[in-house]
């Protein structure tokens, strides 16, 4: 018998003893290019309610709009998101939640958000999937075959995973001790909820964002990464972890990359959605004719979910450091071939009220 089956044979038994693990899972299709990893869960009474993994969310977020079917409320905390939105959440136990028939282990408590009223998030997302719940599981993401699976620790080949990384937890949060893409050696934290390729702290370079054409990182080479500036945090996102087979093995604390594209997933869609209409808003900033937005402004941009291949618009968000409003705006095209112009701009408020229109020159 070889020594394969002798593996694959010891797992079997060792899964007889344990919880079952969720059945494999298809990744959407938005994942890895420029959009969330979302899945569906099921309530207790069936009910599908879409979620957003994110290792960058300590606990799990139920939309506002589900806390009737939550039983009793056991107290309100402030709750600041990523984006900057500032909230008051009710605090409620963990109901069971499953990924199809099989539960889920999760925290004792869970909190609320209103998600319809955050400017980053689709408004059909029901929650966020923390890691209260995902440091208990040996996740991989297989981007090119489309699935999301979850392994048993124990039964995985370490040898056929790639690099492994080990992960240190603060604050629940996942680190590695890494040469980020931007900068020297530093903390990097494994965010699957960033949509690009990373986040730097804020003086690693002008303007918002970078379009990085070529990066070396691990001595492997990587182009077309988008990178933006913040004043918080040093991040891997979900784009550049999509140029990977992807292993987190939460239990053991260790990550494993195996790349498998220099590229991003669809190069004519990062091209197309990613690079010219932030390139429109940096220029117009460099010239101090971004309206709404100083020259010498710092802040994050994000740009909407949009599974086109080829989009002739795309929505970019903005936000100053220290200024709670998002600047919001629409850059397009007439048609593939033509060049990208900013159509709208206006200001809103942190959950989304518009408190200014902008003329467009």
């Amino acid at each position: 018998m070889s020594f394969g089956l002798l593996f694959l044979r010891s797992c079997a038994v060792a899964d007889s003893t344990r919880p079952p693990l969720p059945a494999e899972v298809s990744i959407n299709t938005a994942a890895g290019r420029g959009g969330f990893l979302i899945v569906t869960l099921r309530a207790e009474s069936g009910e599908g309610l879409p979620f957003i993994v994110d290792t960058g969310s300590p606990i799990t977020f139920f939309d506002k709009s589900l806390e009737p079917k939550l039983g009793r409320r056991l107290g309100t905390m402030p709750v600041t998101t990523a984006s900057g939105d500032k909230q008051k959440s009710g605090l409620y136990a963990a109901p069971k939640i499953y990924l199809g028939g099989t539960p889920l282990v999760t925290g004792g408590n869970i909190v609320t958000r209103d998600f319809r009223q955050s400017s980053r998030v689709d408004s059909h997302v029901m929650g966020i999937l923390g890691m209260d719940c995902l440091r208990h599981y040996c996740l991989q993401l297989d981007f090119d075959a489309g699935k999301m699976r979850f392994l048993y620790p124990d039964c995985v080949n370490a040898s056929e995973l790639g690099n492994a990384f080990s992960l240190t937890f603060h604050g629940s949060y996942p680190f590695i001790q890494h040469t980020g893409l931007v900068g020297e050696s530093t903390n990097l934290m494994i965010d699957v909820g960033c949509r690009i390729d990373g986040l730097v702290n804020k003086g690693k370079f002008n303007g918002l964002t970078e379009l990085l054409p070529e990066c070396v990182c691990d001595r492997k080479t990587y182009s077309n990464l988008i990178v933006a500036a913040v004043d918080h945090v040093n991040s891997i996102g979900l784009n550049f972890l999509s140029r990977h087979l992807v292993t987190l093995d939460f239990p053991k604390k260790t990550m494993y990359l195996k790349q498998t594209s220099i590229g991003p997933l669809d190069i004519s869609m990062r091209a197309s959605r990613l690079g010219a209409p932030m390139e429109v808003l940096e220029g117009l900033k460099e010239k101090g004719q971004l309206v709404g937005l100083s020259k010498d402004a710092k802040g994050v941009v994000c740009i909407e979910e949009n599974s086109d291949a080829h989009p002739k618009s795309a929505t970019l968000d903005c936000r100053q450091n220290g200024d709670s409003s998002v600047y919001r705006y629409i850059v397009s095209r007439a048609s593939e071939d033509s060049p990208w112009r900013l159509e709208k701009a206006w200001q809103t408020d942190a959950m989304g009220k518009v408190i200014k229109e902008y003329p467009v020159p």
